[in-house]
């Protein structure tokens, strides 16, 4: 697990405006859990991992990393736009090359058969 999940998973139960919650983390025999038993401070107080993610391959990824980004902060039609028109750009150039890669490598003469 990471940190960044472990938040998202204790954040689940407080969702209710005005709510308290509480978050209960199970240790279990490993040597890290021992050591976060034993030290909660150091596991409570740990930065979040940065998350890497590259959604241009999933549209469906995409489109919801937009509308949550869109209901955090508007979008900008002039900086957005820019962005997003240049990784679509850029998605769409690796998708020629792939495919010119694949043609040439059909069109490719047979072996020749004294090389078999």
């Amino acid at each position: 697990g990471s940190i960044a999940s472990l938040w998202q998973q204790a954040g689940r139960a407080g969702r209710r405006p005005k709510s308290q919650s509480a978050a209960i983390v199970v240790c279990w025999d490993s040597p890290m859990d021992q050591q976060f038993a034993r030290s909660g401070s150091r596991l409570l107080n740990r930065h979040v991992e940065a998350a890497a993610l590259d959604p241009r391959g999933n549209e469906a990824v995409l489109r919801a990393h937009l509308l949550c980004a869109a209901a955090e902060r508007p979008l900008d039609a002039n900086e957005d736009l820019t962005t997003f028109l240049a990784l679509q750009q850029e998605e769409e150039s690796h998708q020629r090359e792939d495919d010119d890669s694949s043609s040439s490598s059909e069109k490719e003469a047979p072996p020749d058969e004294r090389s078999l």
